[in-house]
């Protein structure tokens, strides 16, 4: 099986190692890729999981290209995000709302000081508003090329939770290329404080 494992950088792969080695040791070839310059000592470590195993490789995802809609699909996600934190769950969680108003445009700051906005029909609306404009973005043409490319079995995803989320595009593309993809859970808050 021909396994691709996408991440927001290297290092948010330190808590799969088994998998990934349990994986290349019963004859899967794994391919890890990763959207962000090295944090953490992530490449360092992929470097070496290469060389103990050759079933396991790894490459950077391709930047962005001028013109195209990344930074307008990631501003919208973020916003969608930003507006998770206003559900009165997360009351107390102010510094998850402080995050993700530090990354929200000024003017949807300013958009939900009012109370239709906050409330939890305003609220779903403007979720479903953000997320029609975001799907109505066209995806980068390097991302379908790149999974057209790697001819993935599966596609495994990490932490896909980051706010404003770069590995969405490669989500989508996977899907709508059929291919089965999952979200390997970095970590037990990852499901609780995250976009």
């Amino acid at each position: 099986m021909n396994v691709l494992f996408v991440t927001r950088h290297f290092g948010c792969l330190r808590n799969f190692e088994g998998p990934v080695f349990a994986l290349a040791s019963r004859g899967h070839d794994v391919h890890l890729v990763a959207h962000q310059d090295d944090i953490l000592g992530g490449q360092a470590m992929v470097e070496r999981w290469a060389a103990a195993n050759p079933r396991l490789t790894w490459e950077r995802l391709p930047d962005t290209e001028p013109g195209e809609w990344d930074d307008l699909a990631t501003r919208l996600r973020l916003i969608v995000d930003y507006l998770r934190y206003l559900d009165p769950r997360y009351r107390t969680a102010s510094g998850l709302l402080r995050r993700a108003t530090g990354r929200t445009p000024q003017i949807i700051l300013r958009v939900t000081e009012r109370r239709w906005a906050r409330s939890a029909p305003g609220r779903r609306a403007l979720r479903w508003i953000l997320l029609a404009l975001e799907r109505a973005l066209p995806r980068p043409s390097r991302v379908d090329a790149f999974l057209a490319a790697r001819a993935a079995d599966v596609v495994l995803f990490t932490p896909l939770l980051a706010l404003g989320s770069e590995e969405m595009d490669y989500l989508e593309a996977a899907v709508d290329r059929g291919t089965p993809s999952a979200f390997c859970v970095w970590s037990w808050d990852n499901l609780s404080s995250k976009a």
